[in-house]
């Protein structure tokens, strides 16, 4: 995709992503994405906390461990 950017805000683009050591505006771009996909990931997982939607971990590996025929070791 390209996107057309003003050429003095590009050039603040790359100031910014040279300052947090990346090579060029779009690895920096990308790397913001990836961070705010992470923080809504965390956000989302505390919610399931907060309303209950967890399972203890031992739960879970029990029960794939009986669907593959197998008991875990204590």
């Amino acid at each position: 995709m390209t996107i057309a950017v003003a050429t003095d805000s590009y050039k603040t683009a790359e100031k910014l992503a040279a300052s947090a050591g990346h090579a060029n505006v779009s690895d920096y771009i990308e790397a913001l994405i990836d961070e705010a996909e992470t923080l809504a990931a965390i956000r989302d997982g505390l919610a399931d906390l907060d309303a209950g939607r967890v399972r203890p971990l031992r739960a879970v590996f029990e029960e794939i461990a009986a669907a593959d025929g197998f008991q875990l070791e204590d």
